[in-house]
């Protein structure tokens, strides 16, 4: 742009041709663009106003989705990342014994109650403290805070107002009607305060912008089983991390892992938390099998004769059982085959029947367009008014009480009845006649 702040009529025949050369030497932009640079601000109009804000609203939304990206990022990676970590971390206690030492299991090369070991062993108890507890506590409080939010204030705001009362009562009932809960009668305020407030919590869960940044630690469970994924991390925790600290390779190691699974198998054949019942099909065999995997275990570390009658367990005991474990895995991964396909099948039956409603709806919106479209022609037929080729594409035609139409005759002495009749014959005789030169098309 022009540096100079001399009016246009200042400017020499030679300035002119030279921005004139750099227009044709930039793609043949016109020379008489930024002769002279514009001072000040441009001035704003209505509709300039109008799009910077809707830019701003847009940027807006766009940061906040953004936004809830990233942190859905970041709590996966806590997900997925926590129970190898927190092995990791719980591995640096395991120590076992060689001879007179003590070496680290993971690392037989690092002794254990040095000087290194110890200040390995401060820093190893932060981050047990900060990550193996502080994680599931983080999700649980990010959880609650989502849940409760603005929960107290609107529902006091609610049972100050007997309209929003009893509105929000009638949608409390019927989501519970819904989710297929019984609603009790009501006993007293402290009890409607109650539901109101756990529809609020409901809500909430169920926000789209919560969704968005921690919907995958809910959205697959019932909603008052929202809490369902963090048992989820302590089995885990239980099952990887505290086992190795158990005298590895002992009856009570295998013991403690079959009470603890024997826990989470019963409180997912108690709860059945997920929505769908595929997901509680294949947990619960999940369970049940390691469960069996952990029996069999037993059985072999006891030496306990399971096929035969003897006091000492036979090859043939070894074979059976060890046949036993290999088998229940691959059953349940049968199981999982089986309910991925019913999923699939599922969704594409649920998809074919949602495509087949919204066509019946379109044919039905056709079909009574139609209709309508030829009860306005009776309608102005019967009147006298015989609608022009242009009035028909436009669907403009003169409509006139039925009551009206019914009364008198015309000129000739036909009723109207007579004439829509006749009108109606007509018209389903063209219709068959244009679909009889469609089919010898």
């Amino acid at each position: 742009m022009g540096g100079s702040s001399k009016p246009h009529a200042s400017h020499s025949p030679a300035h002119t041709l030279k921005r004139h050369n750099e227009a044709i030497q930039f793609q043949g932009y016109d020379s008489t663009i930024h002769v002279i640079c514009p001072k000040g601000e441009p001035k704003k109009s209505a509709q300039t106003k109008i799009g910077n804000w809707r830019m701003r609203v847009f940027l807006r939304m766009r940061f906040q989705n953004f936004k809830s990206k990233c942190l859905q990022i970041l709590f996966w990676l806590l997900l997925v990342t926590y129970p190898s970590i927190s092995r990791k971390i719980l591995m640096l206690f395991k120590c076992v014994e060689i001879g007179n030492e003590s070496y680290m299991m993971w690392d037989t090369q690092i002794h254990c109650f040095t000087h290194v070991w110890w200040m390995n062993a401060v820093y190893a108890f932060l981050f047990a403290v900060v990550y193996i507890i502080g994680v599931p506590c983080l999700f649980y409080y990010l959880l609650s805070c989502m849940r409760n939010q603005y929960v107290e204030n609107n529902a006091a705001e609610i049972m100050g107002n007997e309209k929003m009362k009893v509105k929000f009562l009638r949608l409390a009932k019927h989501d519970s009607e819904l989710r297929g809960r019984f609603w009790k009668k009501i006993k007293n305020q402290k009890d409607m305060y109650n539901r109101i407030a756990d529809f609020l919590r409901r809500l909430n869960l169920r926000d789209a912008r919560n969704k968005a940044r921690l919907g995958f630690l809910y959205n697959f469970y019932y909603e008052e089983y929202y809490w369902f994924e963090l048992f989820e991390f302590t089995f885990k925790l239980c099952m990887t991390g505290l086992m190795v600290h158990i005298a590895p390779g002992t009856v009570s190691q295998i013991l403690v892992g079959m009470l603890v699974t024997f826990c989470g198998f019963g409180l997912h054949m108690a709860a059945k938390p997920y929505k769908q019942q595929s997901n509680n099909i294949l947990m619960i065999f999940g369970k049940f099998q390691l469960f069996l995997t952990l029996f069999g275990a037993l059985l072999l570390k006891m030496e306990t004769p399971f096929f035969t009658n003897d006091s000492q367990m036979r090859e043939l005991d070894v074979t059976m059982l060890s046949n036993v474990i290999i088998y229940g895995a691959l059953a349940l991964l049968l199981v999982w085959v089986v309910t991925v396909s019913h999923d699939i099948y599922s969704h594409r039956r649920k998809l074919r029947e949602a495509i087949e409603i919204r066509q019946k709806e379109i044919e039905g919106k056709r079909k009574f367009a139609a209709l309508k479209n030829k009860f306005h022609l009776v309608e102005g037929v019967a009147h006298g008014h015989h609608p022009h080729p242009d009035d028909k594409k436009k669907n403009v035609v003169k409509i006139t009480p039925i009551s009206q139409m019914l009364k008198g005759n015309d000129k000739n002495g036909k009723s109207a009845m007579e004439k829509s009749k006749a009108f109606w014959e007509s018209s389903e005789s063209a219709e068959g006649n244009n679909n009889k030169e469609m089919k010898t098309k």
